[in-house]
This record gives C-alpha cells, sequence and structure tokens, in this order.
C-alpha cells in the first residue's frame, strides 16, 4: 500500500509542477520537493523525467477515453455523436486547465511517439473519430469518398489550434460555446446531405455569408 500511496504522490506533485512550470526546467529534485519525499526515492519508480511524463499523459488519455465513450453510449445520429465528442473534449479540457496545459503548453510531439503506451492511447483517442465517421458511412449519413484519416488530421489539428487560442488568450472565451459550430464544419464537410461544391460550408456559415450579399 505505502509503495503505490508514494507512487501515487510522485505523480501528483509532478502533475503540479508539469502544469505551472517549463518541463525542461523542472527538476526531480522539485518534484520530490512537491511529494515530500527524498530525491532518490523517485528513481525507484521512474526513470527519468520523460518517463514521469508519458505515464501522466497515458492516464490523462485513459481517462479522456473512457469518458468520451460514456458521453457517446446511446447516440445514433453522426452529427449527435460528432458534437458530444468535441463537446466532451472541449468541456474536458476547460474544466482542467492545468491538465491542458500540460497537453497543449508543456507536451512535444516525442513524447507521443517515443512511449508505445501513450502512442497507443494517442491512437485510442483518434479511433473514437474515426469508428463515428466509419459507421455514418455504412449508415448512408457520410459520403464513401471521404478519407477517413484526412479528416481525422483535420478534427484532432482543429482542436488543437482551438484549445491552444484559448490558453493563449488565457481562457478569456468558453470553449464549450464553440463545440457545435466546429463538430457541424467537420460534419457538414463529410455528409451526404451537402453537395461536394459546398463541402466545407456548415448552416452557419452559409448564413453569414448570405448576410454579407
Amino acid at each position: 500500500m505505502k509503495h503505490n500511496t508514494t507512487r501515487d504522490n510522485i505523480l501528483k506533485a509532478a502533475m503540479a509542477i508539469f502544469a505551472k512550470e517549463d518541463f525542461n526546467r523542472a527538476t526531480m529534485r522539485s518534484i520530490a520537493k512537491k511529494a515530500r519525499i527524498v530525491p532518490s526515492s523517485i528513481y525507484k519508480y521512474f526513470e527519468n523525467k520523460d518517463e514521469l511524463l508519458a505515464e501522466l499523459l497515458d492516464i490523462v488519455a485513459e481517462k479522456i477515453i473512457k469518458g468520451a465513450n460514456e458521453n457517446l453510449s446511446g447516440l445514433d445520429s453522426t452529427r449527435e455523436r460528432i458534437y458530444k465528442l468535441t463537446w466532451y473534449y472541449l468541456d474536458y479540457y476547460q474544466s482542467s486547465p492545468g491538465l491542458t496545459f500540460l497537453i497543449y503548453g508543456r507536451n512535444t510531439l516525442q513524447h507521443w511517439y517515443e512511449y508505445r503506451t501513450i502512442y497507443n492511447r494517442a491512437r485510442e483517442l483518434g479511433d473514437l473519430l474515426l469508428s463515428i465517421v466509419e459507421e455514418g458511412k455504412t449508415r448512408g449519413e457520410v459520403r464513401p469518398d471521404v478519407d477517413l484519416h484526412l479528416v481525422s488530421h483535420i478534427y484532432h489539428g482543429g482542436l488543437r489550434n482551438l484549445v491552444t487560442s484559448w490558453l493563449f488568450h488565457k481562457q478569456s472565451f468558453s470553449l464549450t460555446d464553440s463545440a457545435r459550430r466546429f463538430s457541424d464544419t467537420i460534419y457538414y464537410s463529410i455528409s451526404t446531405g451537402i453537395g461536394t461544391e459546398n463541402a466545407f460550408i456548415c448552416p452557419y456559415y452559409k448564413e453569414h455569408i448570405e448576410n454579407l450579399k
């Protein structure tokens, strides 16, 4: 029990420090001080700072995946499933700015690729959207020619851009307020309900364009 408690304390201390300090400047000594243990004790559980961050990212990603699946339960519409997934992501990030800063502000891509555990978690996260779009194709809601992986790149890249902007502007606007427009921009770009000539224009922006004429 003591073994697990010490390890948990180290992870909590590292989470607090990585969310506030530059990752490259944070030290194992400062983490140990926060956890109220001697620095040498950390190395019984983690080889280095990078391994600590990888473990934290794995824990966070697992929690996000579980929560997202629970939020998607019972929904059938592709449009609503993309919206609910987007809303869940943005609500989670908005309610946990420290974690969000750790993921988007402090983290570098090397941690997602160098550590197999979090690389697999990242793929699990990506698969949530891919499965929604794939099922949408099966039901005829999504065009059969849609490139799943391209949509995934656009979706997750857009989320990263939105969340990074929110952090940069000191959380001065609501992330969840953008959920519907963001998700509909994705949905209406792949939906069978809109012709290819309007593929990347969702109703909100079509209305805006009409008002400008």
